[in-house]
């Protein structure tokens, strides 16, 4: 790979698949050496799916993606190959100038690339060890067999078959999320590791307590924090999606997070992010101090890094809107902190949210922001929608609040959104992960983001006004 292609918005993967057994690999010949096949496909974007599908058409092979391998090689090179782990289904007839062969028959003088096959036999190793000790369950070859066998149990007293099509999304040693299609309503398997094994508990427990609003689970498979949920008909929120589908998603949310008050102590003990104001005022300065020195590495000249005075004095904006949100009475409610279109399937009379790696428990109108900036990105033309489903949210919340609260929550929902959005998953403590400067520039666009929400709160409730928390 060229420093150009880095730069490139396309990636390519040289693919290690293996047959069932493990005993063989998918080689293709380059003039009279040996080397893995390559995949190239868009960067940012899922990779399981764009492996199987080219490895579909180019060599008509069946496979189930694994996870990606490290090079042993200097991976800041620009020439830092990136390997991929499949296996195939069944060991089709080779095409294409490709061929399987025994891995015990290969040597080291048969591939172009000398280090590939040291990548094969650690890729090998990785495997057996994953078998011994029982990590990591979709490192494992005969994972997948495994799984369709016990989704045909599970789904049998349904009077559904699997058809044998399927399509996987994600491939991880311990994530997984594939659509497998049946005789009749299609059916989804998900499995999450760290750190987001809460959401096999949150999912359960949003099942239990408010089924209308989230897919049907039919089982779960605890040693590998999986579960196995009904595919809900619809579509995704989308740029397509008009101002009744947009209002349908509203007054769900709202629905949901009223039908949730009552149980904000058993969501936090299954696994919700706790937003509550009072939780979130003890994070305020420790994370605008760690923003001040991610300022004080900042490089460029534009756009200028905020000073500590201008962060103090963020920090008591922020504490004033807390403030705000705790005065009011607001009660806690169920929440999303990645409530984005692609975790909202709606139907002609019906919505169901997806996907609970990032619930939370705290003020309700959070989420709501989040989906307001989603509608302002996807209709930046549409200015009054805005403003309609406003108009929706706060109508569902005036048996819980005052006219005036609703006006005082709405103005500082923003700045509180944007705070907890950056605040809340905790990456801002971890300083290995800040050392990447990409990190370090996404979190200091966050603090500005959050002193532009704070600039137009305190406009509107007057500058010389002092809140304390």
């Amino acid at each position: 790979m060229t420093c150009a292609d880095q730069q490139s918005e396309r990636i390519r993967y040289r693919v290690i698949l293996l047959s069932a057994n493990g005993m063989q690999v998918l080689l293709v010949r380059n003039g009279m050496l040996l080397a893995f096949p390559q995949v190239e496909l868009p960067r940012f974007q899922r990779i399981a799916p764009h492996v199987a599908t080219t490895f579909k058409r180019d060599w008509e092979q069946e496979i189930i993606c694994l996870f990606s391998l490290a090079s042993d090689v200097d991976c800041h090179a620009a020439s830092c190959p990136r390997y991929y782990v499949a296996q195939a289904l069944r060991c089709q007839h080779a095409w294409r100038g490709s061929k399987w062969i025994q891995v015990s028959a290969l040597d080291p003088s048969e591939f172009q690339d000398k280090n590939e096959h040291d990548t094969l036999i650690a890729c090998l190793a990785r495997l057996n060890r994953s078998a011994a000790s029982g990590s990591g369950p979709f490192e494992q070859l005969g994972w997948f067999s495994q799984l369709t066998a016990w989704i045909g149990e599970c789904i049998a007293p349904s009077g559904l078959r699997l058809t044998g099509a399927f399509h996987q999304l994600n491939a991880s040693p311990t994530f997984s999320l594939i659509r497998f299609e049946t005789n009749g309503s299609a059916v989804w398997f998900k499995a999450v590791g760290e750190p987001n094994v809460h959401e096999l508990p949150v999912s359960q427990y949003l099942a239990q307590f408010c089924p209308a609003f989230v897919p049907r689970i039919l089982a779960v498979r605890e040693e590998w924090n999986a579960w196995l949920a009904v595919e809900v008909p619809g579509t995704h929120l989308d740029e397509h999606s008009d101002i009744g589908t947009w209002t349908l998603v509203t007054k769900t949310l709202a629905d949901l997070q009223i039908a949730s008050i009552g149980n904000m102590q058993h969501l936090i003990e299954a696994g919700c992010r706790d937003v509550r104001a009072n939780t979130l005022v003890e994070v305020v300065d420790p994370f605008l101090d760690v923003m001040a020195n991610l300022m004080e590495q900042q490089t460029k000249r534009s756009p200028a890094p905020l000073g500590r005075a201008e962060l103090a004095a963020l920090g008591t904006h922020v504490k004033g809107a807390l403030s705000v949100s705790s005065n009011l009475g607001m009660v806690n409610t169920l929440g999303h902190l990645d409530f984005n279109p692609g975790n909202i399937i709606v139907s002609r009379d019906r919505c169901v949210l997806l996907d609970w790696a990032e619930a939370c428990v705290g003020p309700p109108f959070l989420t709501f922001q989040f989906l307001l900036e989603r509608l302002r990105q996807l209709h930046p033309l549409e200015k009054s929608w805005a403003d309609r489903l406003l108009s929706e949210y706060s109508d569902r919340w005036r048996s819980f609040l005052k006219p005036r609260e609703i006006t005082e929550a709405n103005a500082a929902a923003p700045l509180l959104a944007a705070f907890t959005y950056a605040a809340a998953s905790g990456v801002w403590r971890d300083s290995n992960r800040l050392r990447d400067p990409n990190v370090a520039a996404y979190f200091r666009s966050l603090a500005r983001r959050i002193q532009w929400e704070a600039n137009r709160w305190s406009s509107r409730v007057g500058s010389a006004e002092v809140f304390t928390v």
